[in-house]
Parts: C-alpha cells; structure tokens; sequence
C-alpha cells in the first residue's frame, strides 16, 4: 500500500509537470512563423494586402494573392522577422448571381459613381488556397509572382459544410441609364468560406476540424471602396507540435516511474 502511494503521488506530481512543459512549448515556429497556439484567438492571421480578380457573369473564376500583415496583433517583424507570409487563392467559380433591386437612396448610393447602387449575392464552387513563407523577401504589389516564390507553408481546399464553397455580398454601383451592374465599382463586399488544411509545413498544427461543419479555418474578406484597405481574416484553432512533446513527456514519466520503483 506504501509503495502504491508512492507511486501514486509521484505520477500526480509528473502530470502537473508535464502539463507545465507544454504549456511553456508555446510559441512555436513553423519555417519562421511564430504565433502563439495558447493565445485566445489561437491563430488569427490579417492582411496588409490583398487583390482580387472582378466576377461580373455565372462561370467568371475568383482568384486573387496578397500577404500576411499581422497574426494574433503581432506585426510582420513580429512573428516572420527576416521572412513574410503571403498567399494565393484561385479555382472559386461563380455558379450564382443574384442581383436585388436597384435603389438611390440609403446610406451607400452617394459613394457610387452614379448615384445608384444594387445588392448582389454571389455563391461559388471549387477553389483552393495555400500560404508561402519566404526567407527572402522580396513582395511587391504589382507582382503576383512575389506572392508564390516561397516554400510551401499551409494548403486549403474548401469545406463544403453549407453547401456553396464561398459565399458573398456586395453593394456595387449601378447605372440606371444601361441598366446595368458596375461590377467593377464595388462599394463594400463581404465574403466567407470555411476551409480544411490538405497540406503545407503547418498542416499538422491545423488539421484540427475545429471550425463550424468539422472545417480546419474560417475566412472572411471585406473589400470595395468603402473599405481601405481590402482585407481577409483567417481564423483557426491551432496546436503545437502534436507528437514530440508528448513522447517526451511520457518518456520522462516512465524512467521517472522506474527509478523510483528501483529504490523501494
């Protein structure tokens, strides 16, 4: 009974520790970006820019790029010093638009051209998106190439939980003499989507199905000109490393166990 006692008291002990231990692994660093998993937000990652190609017809294909300008509040030379984080989406195709009625009154209509603006709603399908880290920076805005020349950080393909892959709404400015949408004067648009991580270096940090309908991230952009800048959101519930610690815990708390057990 004494010795179970011991030994009882001894594995008490090594769980405290060990939780201890993982706690104090945070922040981590994946490739040079260093966030910290124990954050409330967890992961929340913002843009300093991003640009976007214009949906004007059923069929029409989203793609846009940009970089990653703070995650969790921290800057770039917070959590990338000496790397940057940008990223590219594409594949998203409009299977719907939806336009509502064309109105010149409200709160939007003075900031369009004409005096007029229409509500439209967008649904798409496919599409994927994937994050870079480069060591060597080098992103210039009118330069898409720059947004792609790193290695590998996250992939994402769309979670398809609420049917559509992206979802969108946009006030956009409208003329009444053609009686037609200016589809390339957006006032302010909103967009959604819920993504899961297919690959990349941190794939196994958000691989976790933590978001609504079992999705790894949940994205959200506003954009148009009521809105400066144009930015996307990423949320995620992220780990660290999942393995390494622990077997490293469990490690210590075996030979901890054994040796104790040597002296009774």
């Amino acid at each position: 009974m004494k010795t179970m006692k011991k030994l009882t008291t001894f594995l008490g002990a090594s769980v405290v520790a060990l939780s201890a231990f993982a706690a104090s692994a945070a922040p981590i660093n994946i490739n040079g970006v260093t966030w910290d998993p124990t954050d409330p937000l967890s992961f929340a990652a913002d843009t300093n820019f991003f640009t976007q190609s214009i949906i004007s017809n059923p069929g029409d294909t989203l793609s846009g790029w940009g970089r990653i300008g703070s995650i969790n509040g921290n800057n770039e030379s917070e959590f990338c010093p000496g790397c940057e984080l940008t990223f590219e989406f594409g594949g998203f195709t409009a299977s719907s638009i939806v336009a509502g009625t064309p109105t010149n009154a409200g709160f939007f209509a003075p900031e369009s051209s004409t005096g007029w603006v229409i509500d439209v709603a967008f649904e798409f399908t496919g599409g994927f998106a994937n994050l870079w880290v480069d060591n060597s920076p080098d992103f210039d805005t009118n330069d898409a190439a720059t947004a792609t020349n790193g290695n590998l950080w996250l992939s994402l393909a769309p979670n398809l939980g609420f049917g559509a892959s992206l979802i969108a709404n946009a006030t956009i400015a409208f003329d009444p003499v053609t009686n037609s949408v200016i589809f390339d004067e957006i006032i302010l648009g909103m967009g959604s989507t819920f993504l899961d991580a297919t690959g990349g270096a941190a794939f196994e940090n958000f691989d976790l199905n933590s978001q609504r309908y079992g999705a790894d991230a949940r994205v959200t952009s506003q954009f148009g000109s009521f809105i400066t800048p144009d930015n996307v959101i990423m949320n995620a519930v992220t780990v660290p490393e999942p393995a390494s610690l622990a077997i490293l815990g469990l490690g210590l708390l075996g030979m901890g166990a054994f040796g104790r057990r040597r002296k009774i």
